[in-house]
């Protein structure tokens, strides 16, 4: 049993934006299974219904479960020579009957289907176990082989695990990884009364403050993540940002070494709490000290590279330094995204215009570098080189919960809305990413003025319907103050920007002439300031 890093985010989504993202992946892996038929009604192969209840069991013991997609071949495409399934098999009530009839455990399954090439195609998620112990088989499953012989699928007592990309009964070499949830739960059990000390600590200086005694600020990135937010900005409301400072000191000696693990697990509440900072400054509209957050987020990506000048990842370690700049230029997406929600215009270049590289060959924008390097090492959704389907989104979507200042604005039922079918059309969050992502790409092109190619960007909103974009390229249109302040002075190389990246997203996205943030205000702002064009 291996445990590899998912290409795309585990986040339990199976609308059609994430089928779209998880055939683009173009194979199976330990994470993703495709199946190009199966027949799980009552009176087909009973086969069928005792592999797919292994392949549960076997996807349980996974640190953040997988998907089965059922309806296409070994590389995802449509399975039309294989016979059709029928979508009402594939309820999740169904799905979970069948495989709680012979597994003991607290299963996750939520599943959809859908329409693609004409074929019926669905999407399963099957995620961790609840409890943290992988589930146990609980009856015999077997089926009718040649004569009287009878074909053992799994016997009581039976735990399976994923094996690249077949399931196989557990090993000793292989409960490790099982229990790796269960050893989680453990720390952050520790972790949490420890938290629970610097909370009392934190709030006795508040209470002293209160009394007209001296108060001490009290930070420290081990700290609980709303408590950790509420010191910060104690701090910078009372002007003493040195406090903010010397808690995140640690964290660069920490971060210089633990990406190197491969493991986003290690260093991601550090860089949450790095971004929770940038976030909590930008509530407070304070340039200096977001500047200083985001500038530490920089400076950590960039210690993965082979030096400061170059745009190759340190020898050897290309994988893990790019699931490190995938993980990092996440966050940094969800800053930005908090940042259109705000309607804090003047933080957007401060975010962006972070280059990557020396004089003579470089990305202008972080964003550009992290998905081109992400892609090349297959940690984001890649089949030819190019990240596909909004694949930065989902990771995005999923790392600013690690950082509450930046979604508290959203409102609870979209944070823990369980993903079922379509994704909501009133996500916020899932807006705000997508128009975020539409801007950095705009800011760039313009940077970049009359040199700027499909090069300089990567538009992964067009993996999404672009009415989550357009009301973004809206504000550019039509407020001067926004686009100025966010993208530049020049109104020319503003609309110049916005309709190369509204082409460059509609030819991404497949769907010419539908994938389009052209309204009338749009296209009417382009053609005033480009003279006609566009």
């Amino acid at each position: 049993m291996t445990s590899m890093v998912a290409p795309f985010a585990l986040d339990g989504a199976v609308d059609e934006e994430k089928l779209s993202e998880l055939i683009a992946v173009g194979t199976e892996l330990d994470v993703l299974d495709f199946k190009a038929t199966l027949d799980l009604s009552k009176t087909g192969e009973l086969k069928h219904r005792l592999g797919f209840v292994k392949d549960v069991a076997a996807f349980s013991t996974l640190a953040q479960g997988g998907y089965i997609v059922v309806g296409v071949d070994g590389k995802g495409r449509p399975a039309h020579a294989q016979a059709a399934i029928n979508p009402a098999e594939f309820d999740e009530a169904n799905l979970r009957t069948i495989a709680n009839s012979y597994l003991d455990g607290r299963l996750t399954i939520i599943s959809a289907s859908h329409q693609l090439d004409n074929r019926d195609v669905a999407v399963i998620y099957v995620g961790a176990s609840v409890d943290y112990f992988p589930p146990m088989v609980k009856k015999e499953g077997w089926y009718p082989g040649p004569g009287a012989d009878r074909k053992i699928v799994f016997r009581p007592g039976d735990v399976f695990v994923r094996d690249g990309t077949s399931c196989r009964r557990i090993e000793h070499r292989d409960w490790s990884l099982a229990l790796a949830n269960f050893r989680e739960k453990i720390r952050a059990e520790a972790a949490a009364d420890i938290q629970q000390v610097v909370a009392r600590i934190a709030q006795t200086e508040r209470e002293a403050a209160s009394e007209g005694r001296n108060r001490r600020i009290v930070i420290d990135i081990s700290m609980e993540a709303s408590d950790f937010e509420d010191a910060v900005a104690d701090a910078i409301e009372s002007g003493l940002v040195d406090a903010v400072r010397r808690a995140l000191r640690p964290a660069r000696a920490q971060l210089a070494t633990a990406w190197a693990g491969g493991e986003p697990a290690t260093y991601g509440q550090i860089l949450d709490r790095l971004a929770s900072v940038a976030g909590v400054a930008l509530r407070q509209r304070n340039m200096a000290m977001f500047d200083f957050a985001v500038s530490e987020l920089y400076r950590t990506y960039k210690s993965a590279l082979v030096d400061q000048t170059n745009t190759h990842a340190q020898y050897g370690r290309e994988r893990e330094a790019s699931t490190f700049w995938r993980e990092i230029i996440s966050r940094v997406l969800g800053i930005l995204a908090m940042a259109v929600r705000e309607e804090a215009w003047e933080f957007v270049r401060p975010v962006v215009l972070r280059r990557i590289g020396d004089d003579v060959y470089a990305d202008r924008s972080w964003f550009r570098h992290a998905i081109t390097e992400a892609s090349r090492a297959g940690v984001l959704v890649s089949a030819d080189g190019q990240p596909r389907k909004g694949a930065l989104i989902r990771f995005a979507r999923s790392a600013v919960t690690g950082s509450p200042v930046l979604h508290e604005d959203v409102p609870v039922e979209i944070m823990e809305h369980d993903p079922e079918g379509e994704a909501r059309t009133d996500d916020l969050l899932l807006d705000s990413l997508c128009q975020a992502d539409f801007l950095w790409c705009v800011v760039a092109v313009a940077d970049a003025g009359a040199d700027a190619s499909t090069h300089d960007f990567y538009p992964s909103c067009a993996g999404f319907y672009s009415r989550r974009s357009a009301p973004v390229a809206q504000v550019l249109a039509t407020r001067r103050d926004a686009r100025h302040q966010a993208v530049g002075p020049d109104d020319r190389v503003i609309a110049e920007a916005i309709n190369l990246v509204n082409e460059t997203s509609s030819s991404e996205s497949g769907r010419w002439g539908q994938w389009s943030v052209m309204t009338d205000a749009v296209t009417a702002f382009v053609r005033s300031a480009t003279g006609g064009a566009g």
